[in-house]
């Protein structure tokens, strides 16, 4: 897909007024705020084009330098000015100054900013004292490199005894008893200083930003404005929710005791939102003072009016908690406590981070190589004075001999510009001599670079500061869009004019940031054009929520439900996309002029993130018979063909590591079977399987093995000689040799291309000795570090795309991210997965970084263990977030001004939630103002929240909310041009009106009208017999293989429900991590425990209460119990077992065996008391511990201890009918594994204080 910024070429091109102006503005600096779609490359290239061909003072292409944003943009750059210059010399062919750009075309300094400070580095570098030889080291390399160095200064670090600040560190940033967190906090704080002019000078003053001193209060810092900015928005919320109550109980008779209590609330709210402007600790006060009473009963008829009160009123207490709970969690005094007692830890982490850097340095230095990041660092100690500041360039000589040799400096993609950039730039262009030569082109509301440190408040400084008349600083807006049809540009002003701010998003979305129709698009009678689209899907849960045991279950039951969501979704996608070719949609080709039947190739499906959806795609799509390329963000490591190649390296390497080894051997290499390598297995459990196989072998050598084995034998003889063989080619090969080598002898590569996607394969397997001879360019040697070099590749998405074949003719849906689709247009765009919430992870780090904000860290306590917020951290948090989510806001922009003829919007909405998220969604329907409150949108969490509350007050909202019962009275619905179309669909009927074909209805209507009671084809019984025929053991195939005795015993107890008086107050509810060590013990933890105890103790001892005091201060010594868990126990029910004529016979029995696991195998219809299973044959494995039995005149006595807690009567029968299926299981384990009968059946109730027989 072309570059799209460029104007369709024509033989005679119409430039408007605003491109013109930019075209042939001189001598000043120029920014162009160029819309998408507004033809802005074009401007650029036809702006350098005129002054190359200027008649009275014609420059050299060579005398510009031009900064690209891509190496591919700078060809593109280069290719269009060199066709231009030759269709000028059509007409001029004598002219030998155009003769003369074509030769200065190949050293026009058309070029990314990278390679711009490569340039410069290089013509410089003995002023940098640094060798001109130096390379630039793989990305990957850098990585293993700094690791290397990280780990060398930790071992040193360790060493040294007395370093008491470097073991604080640890126990503060690390995980458990490793310091992998430490290590990569070091390497974050590293990567974001690349983005500082002078990293570190930022750094010491950011660290003495935590000197807190005198009138150096907490007060004066940086932090505490941001967070006033916060309490102020948060408080404002607050009270336009309050009122918002307010209003609601003052509409309607009957709530005048509501009234009282709101107004008050208000009240408070209000004079707390008046003193943001003092000092903290007065708003700390007012903040104390707000309180909110339990509101009295209502017991009018207004029940609706009364929830919409109450939810209201919720919001604004939320608000209030969440303030109390951040900002003033402590007071003031107690947080800057904090913040001083942080200084020391902060300065030594600086301290690290320094020393990290120097070492780092230095042995790049060694190695002769420089990273991406020193490009830019040394090109701005060549061009700029040591004590430059972004506000103050002062050039060097290197600087000013280039701002001679270039007339002017043109910058693409300024928006995405960072401030080392930006100075470097400055640099080189004539400001300092007085006059201005900067051209820079760039659109702030598609700066989506923030991962990159790309800075676009550079951009919108300028955008304020210059003026739009004539000067030495202008701006020129191109607000003109020639890519998409004016109703696709009404939809998107409509929705961004509402939601985009200064605050979210960066800019007022106003009448000059606006987008408005210069594409024309001839009539046309047939199916063209049309509405855009919002498809939201009612995903209804396959299965309510169940408890899960632990984080892990839970992430992964989300996992499990986000694949669900995206599935359903794709499968809407695809029948919305079958249906435009159903219905003839056509599309403008853009090379002919004339419309044409839309194609697959016209359409494009873009996403926030491609992760999730590997593979949903390829399972609808190619169901569908809808031909597709996504260009997944992970995957070429996960092909098969790649994973197989590297497990070869891999044994190549070490042979003894068991899952390399037998992946190789079960692969089409090798091809052996899950049975024979089980086979081989079982010769040594123990051993690891490469010493497996060598048993084996020698089993076969001494003549132990049956035929069929000795089969298998002399194979994995053949794949150890391969082995040895290839081993010793490694020392000979370098590792793309190798590679080569082992595809030829294993005639893999040829394999992998009969195969079905067979030329992928092969292309995936080409790539990978690409990646062996960049690794082979790096200082690193050896099959070793390669396998370290791709792993550490492998954690680096971005590079591991496999490889593309797509070329641009092929007809094929796009699939790509809204990153990848920047740049270019489509006629169709789905904009997909709009529910899913924005990634906010990063917000969660231990420490925060901020260019303004600096450091943001939490406060530990070492001795509580415990951590605690401060106000660095939340302000450093509120920043990026506030920077995250305006990044989001531009991401949704990029994404639909991508589409030309036609815009569709696609979500999930979960059918449990939709209630709450229209009522979420039409909360500010009735808000006069165009702009939706900026505070109501920095609270989205997904595209949906921007989308729909904008939508909602469009004329097609209002018909949408009508139809489903969402409208209210007070609904403002705003006047626009645009047209829209908004379905909720059901996910089980994916065949509704919306999606019937005339020729579909015909056939439901047809079928409507049967006579249902009719035999048409005279076998009506026999056909219908057929079809409700049910596999008679159907039972059978839901059988678990494995089950405990805990689960049957819930089954059970499912069966015999206890009565309303002997219920069990035993229930056992997930408990937070953090919440673990400051609640009470569950019924269950208790129960475990004593267990432990019982387990631990000789029964065979008469314990008094001082010997099980005793004993459980030993258990505790030994950590086998919880302080906690000792408390929790009943040293009395304790003493009352030892007492007890169970505990008697037990001491004087002749063997007495605890806590014994048992499996055995069971028939099915033992288990399971529902009839259905009582002819089912198979049988279930069951397994379970018994707590104790004992041996009495050769017969066996078993007990089993119980902790319940039971209230009401009968409470003895209660437990014989609880536990008596779990006791028949544990009495038939013990009579199967002794041979010996069980007499008698107990249970103790250390409750009761009891033993209970049960038979």
């Amino acid at each position: 897909m072309p570059q799209t910024d460029y104007l369709n070429e024509v033989k005679t091109v119409m430039w408007t007024k605003e491109q013109k102006k930019a075209i042939d503005t001189r001598n000043c600096n120029l920014l162009i705020s160029a819309a998408a779609g507004s033809g802005k490359t074009a401007v650029l290239v036809e702006r350098i084009i005129s002054m190359i061909t200027d008649k009275e003072n014609p420059i050299d292409v060579d005398k510009l330098l031009v900064v690209t944003f891509t190496n591919a943009a700078a060809s593109e750059m280069k290719q269009r000015i060199g066709d231009a210059i030759v269709k000028k010399m059509e007409y001029e062919p004598t002219n030998e100054h155009l003769q003369n750009q074509l030769t200065y075309l190949n050293r026009a300094d058309i070029k990314t900013i990278h390679s711009f400070c490569l340039q410069v580095v290089k013509e410089n570098y003995y002023t940098l004292g640094i060798d001109p030889v130096m390379r630039t080291a793989d990305e990957t390399e850098v990585k293993l490199l700094k690791q290397e160095v990280l780990t060398e200064l930790f071992e040193e670090l360790y060493t040294i005894e007395s370093n008491t600040e470097f073991y604080t560190l640890v126990e503060i940033f690390g995980n458990d008893t490793k310091d992998d967190k430490l290590k990569e906090l070091i390497l974050d704080i590293y990567d974001f200083l690349l983005g500082c002019p002078k990293p570190l000078e930022w750094l010491n003053e950011k660290t003495e930003a935590f000197y807190l001193c005198g009138q150096n209060g907490i007060e004066n810092t940086t932090w505490a404005n941001i967070l006033r900015e916060k309490i102020t928005q948060e408080l404002n919320m607050m009270c336009y929710h309050l009122k918002s109550a307010l209003e609601l109980a003052e509409s309607v008779y009957g709530f005048e005791k509501y009234i009282q209590y709101l107004q008050i609330e208000l009240e408070m709210a209000e004079n707390c939102a008046k003193r943001c402007s003092l000092p903290f600790r007065r708003i700390q006060q007012a903040m104390q003072e707000i309180h909110f009473e339990k509101l009295p009963p209502y017991r009018g008829e207004e029940k609706e009016i009364k929830e919409q009160i109450v939810h209201f009123r919720n919001k604004a207490k939320k608000i209030f908690e969440d303030l109390q709970q951040t900002i003033f969690i402590y007071d003031i005094d107690n947080m800057e406590k904090h913040m001083k007692q942080l200084y020391p830890i902060i300065k030594y982490l600086g301290n690290v981070v320094k020393m990290f850097i120097e070492r780092y340095q230095k042995i790049k230095k060694e190695k002769r190589i420089l990273d991406f990041g020193d490009y830019e660092h040394f090109c701005l100690s060549v061009l700029l004075e040591e004590q430059s500041t972004p506000e103050n360039i002062i050039p060097t000589n290197a600087a000013k001999e280039l701002q001679q040799k270039y007339t002017e400096i043109f910058i693409d993609e300024y928006q995405d510009s960072n401030l080392i950039q930006e100075m470097i730039l400055s640099a080189v262009s004539k400001n300092s001599q007085g006059e201005y030569n900067r051209f820079m082109v760039g659109d702030v509301k598609q700066s989506i670079y923030g991962f990159r440190l790309a800075m676009p408040e550079i951009f919108m400084k300028k955008y304020r500061d210059y003026i739009l008349e004539q000067g030495k600083e202008q701006k020129i807006l191109l607000s003109q869009n020639f890519r998409s049809r004016k109703n696709i540009l009404d939809g998107i002003n409509f929705i961004f004019k509402q939601v985009m701010s200064k605050q979210v998003g960066g800019l007022i979305y106003d009448n000059h940031a606006a987008l408005y129709a210069g594409a024309e698009f001839p009539l046309f009678d047939g199916n063209c054009g049309g509405e855009n689209e919002i498809l939201l899907l009612n995903v209804i849960d396959e299965k309510p929520q169940e408890q899960l045991s632990d984080d892990t279950e839970q992430e992964q039951e989300n996992v499990l439900e986000e694949w669900n969501q995206a599935e359903k979704e794709a499968h809407m996608i695809a029948k919305r996309i079958k249906k435009m070719f159903e219905e003839n949609y056509h599309i403008l080709d853009k090379k002919t002029g004339q419309y044409r039947f839309i194609a697959f190739g016209d359409i494009a499906i873009l996403l926030r993130s491609i992760k999730r959806w590997n593979g949903i795609f390829d399972n609808i799509f190619i169901k569908e018979d809808i031909p597709f390329y996504a260009e997944t963000s992970l995957g070429y490591f996960e092909t098969l063909e790649v994973m197989t190649v590297l497990n070869l390296l891999q044994v190549l390497d070490n042979p003894i590591q068991d899952i390399a080894l037998l992946s190789l051997l079960h692969s089409p290499i090798y091809h052996f079977s899950a049975e024979e390598l089980m086979e081989v297995r079982l010769v040594n459990e123990e051993e690891n399987y490469y010493n497996c196989i060598k048993e084996y072998i020698k089993k076969y050598e001494e003549n132990e093995l049956t035929e069929q084995q000795i089969q298998i034998a002399e194979r994995l003889k053949s794949v150890f000689h391969d082995i040895s063989l290839w081993r010793s080619k490694t020392k000979d090969y370098s590792i793309s040799q190798l590679l080569w080598y082992l595809y030829s002898e294993t005639g893999y590569f040829d394999y992998v291309g009969v195969t079905a996607g067979g030329k992928l394969r092969q292309a995936n397997l080409r790539f990978l000795i690409e990646k062996a001879e960049d690794y082979e360019k790096t200082s690193l040697k050896g099959l070793f570090h390669f396998i370290r070099y791709i792993e550490n590749i492998k954690k680096a998405e971005e590079n591991t795309g496999s490889a593309k074949l797509l070329s641009e003719g092929e007809n094929m849906v796009r699939i790509m991210t809204i990153h990848k689709s920047k740049g270019l247009e489509f006629p169709v765009v789905f904009v997909s997965d709009m529910a899913k919430n924005f990634n906010m992870k990063d917000l969660n780090k231990d420490v925060l970084l901020d260019y303004d904000m600096g450091i943001g860290l939490h406060y530990m306590d070492l001795e509580e263990r415990a951590k605690y917020t401060t106000w660095s951290k939340e302000a450093v948090k509120q920043k990026i977030k506030q920077n995250m989510i305006s990044e989001e806001m531009r991401v949704l922009y990029v994404a639909m001004t991508r589409a030309k003829e036609k815009l569709i919007l696609t979500g999930t909405i979960k059918q449990k939630d939709i209630h709450s998220k229209f009522e979420k969604w039409c909360d500010y329907a009735d808000i006069q103002k165009q702009t939706l409150p900026y505070y109501k949108m920095a609270q989205a969490r997904n595209y949906l929240d921007w989308v729909m509350p904008a939508i909602l007050r469009h004329k097609a909202g209002k018909s949408f909310l009508k139809k489903h019962g969402f409208y209210s009275d007070n609904q403002i619905v705003l006047q626009d041009s645009s047209e829209w179309n908004i379905l909720l669909l059901a996910s089980e009927q994916q065949q509704t009106e919306c999606d019937m074909t005339e020729q579909q209805k015909e056939i439901m209507d047809y079928f409507d009208t049967w006579d249902n009671e009719k035999d048409y084809s005279g076998k009506k019984r026999q056909i219908f017999d057929t079809l409700n025929w049910k596999y008679p053991y159907e039972y059978a195939t839901t059988l678990q293989t494995k089950i405990s005795i805990s689960e049957i015993k819930r089954k059970w107890q499912q069966q015999t429900t206890l009565s309303e008086g002997e219920q069990q107050w035993d229930i056992e509810m997930k408990i937070p991590k953090f919440e673990r060590d400051e609640r009470k013990l569950t019924a269950s933890e208790i129960g475990t425990a004593l267990h432990t105890f019982m387990e631990c103790c000789d029964l065979r001892k008469q314990y008094t209460k001082q010997d099980i005091e005793y004993e459980m201060a030993l258990l505790k010594e030994q950590k086998v119990l919880s302080e906690k868990e000792i408390k929790a126990l009943n040293v009395f029910e304790i003493m009352n077992f030892f007492d007890s004529d169970l505990a008697q016979r037990i001491r004087n029995a002749e063997t007495v065996e605890k806590e014994k696991c048992f499996a055995m195998l069971v028939k099915a219809k033992e288990i399971f008391p529902e009839k259905e299973y009582q002819f089912v044959q198979d049988s279930v494995m069951i397994n379970g511990i018994i707590d104790c039995f004992f041996e009495e005149d050769d017969d066996i006595v078993l007990v089993d201890y119980k902790n319940d807690r039971l209230w009401g009567q009968k409470t003895v029968d209660t437990l014989k009918k609880q536990y008596e299926m779990q006791m028949k299981f544990y009495k038939m384990a013990l009579e199967r594994a002794t041979a010996k009968t069980v007499k008698e059946v107990y249970l103790y109730s250390f409750a009761l204080g009891k033993a209970i027989l049960i038979e």
